[in-house]
């Protein structure tokens, strides 16, 4: 009967003993993380990461290893004579269980993996002023994805935690030099921001991101509705431009406005007979000279008609503003 107690009491033990050494370790993305082994034992590790093996290490000076993932060759070191592992440049696949155990000895860690925190930006989500005083409320936030906590502090003293904190300040007008500090924490890093609650919402009253994002879009479209308006503008001030210098100038180069216009009038001319070109033989011919009395003179008509009808200016007519 003593023995089996002492047997079960002894497997109680063995099952807290390797219960115990299960450790949570917090690693920060691109830096680098150590698993210490407590009590090591044996000649001979292996290491294993979300149960499959990693690498196998004969303990020594120095410690020999063999890989049976190359991604951690170039980033794996065993320092500690093999008792412990450092795994450098870590990224959010790291993040999981890992396992050293030989024959007589185990150890588990659970290694996470957490972003270094950028710094915080604050921003003044309401305002609410009377001649009694000032009712600000910030608003604290940070990009950084992950678990992170936020807290707001005056000087030393904190004062509220969470991401966002209500200031009560003197009225507008009066010296105000209070400053609030926004801290934002997870695992491996922090990052804070300061500001001056009065400073920060003296613009205006209710102003927030949405407004913020709203004014700019409204902003832009109304640019781009004047930089069109003004091309168009332009376009027309030179097709009228071009008008105006195609009706004060005729197509015929050089050519006077009468000289366009006779183009499309009718033409007459009346000739007689000192006006025609007789030969000075045929003058002095009683039978080719016409007879005394008879119609020596003649009217000649020619007509030229328009390719298409021409308004009075392209006649030569006046053009204002040519």
């Amino acid at each position: 009967m003593e023995v089996f107690v002492c047997l079960l009491l002894a497997c109680l033990l063995r099952r807290a003993a390797c219960a115990s050494s299960t450790l949570e370790v917090d690693g920060a993305e691109g830096r680098s993380v150590t698993f210490h082994l407590q009590g090591l034992r044996g000649e001979n590790l292996a290491w294993s990461f979300r149960g499959e093996t990693i690498l196998t290490i004969k303990l020594g000076e120095p410690p020999d290893p063999s890989f049976y993932e190359d991604s951690y060759k170039s980033r794996v070191t065993f320092p500690e004579d093999g008792s412990a592992l450092t795994i450098s440049q870590l990224g959010k696949k790291d993040a999981g269980n890992y396992t050293a155990k030989n024959a007589v000895f185990k150890a588990n860690f659970i290694l996470r993996v957490y972003s270094v925190l950028q710094e915080p930006a604050v921003t003044c989500a309401s305002r609410n002023c009377s001649a009694e005083g000032c009712r600000y409320t910030l608003r604290c936030a940070v990009h950084t994805p992950g678990d992170k906590s936020f807290s707001w502090s005056r000087g030393e003293q904190l004062d509220a935690e969470g991401p966002e904190v209500v200031v009560e300040a003197p009225p507008p007008g009066e010296l105000d030099v209070l400053s609030y500090t926004c801290t934002v924490r997870n695992p491996v890093s922090s990052s804070n921001a300061t500001v001056s609650p009065a400073a920060l919402c003296a613009e205006n009253t209710t102003r927030s991101p949405a407004t913020d994002s709203y004014r700019s879009s409204f902003t832009g479209t109304v640019a781009a509705t004047v930089i069109i308006a003004l091309i168009i503008l332009a376009a027309l001030l030179a097709v009228l431009i071009f008008r105006g210098r195609k009706i004060c100038n005729p197509s015929t180069p050089g050519a006077p406005a009468t000289e366009v216009a006779a183009e499309y009038l009718t033409v007459y001319a009346e000739v007689g007979i000192a006006q025609l070109d007789f030969p000075h033989a045929q003058r002095n011919d009683p039978k080719k000279t016409p007879a005394h009395g008879a119609e020596t003179s003649k009217t000649i008509y020619s007509t030229v008609q328009a390719m298409a009808q021409v308004d009075d200016n392209e006649l030569g007519g006046s053009t204002p503003g040519c």
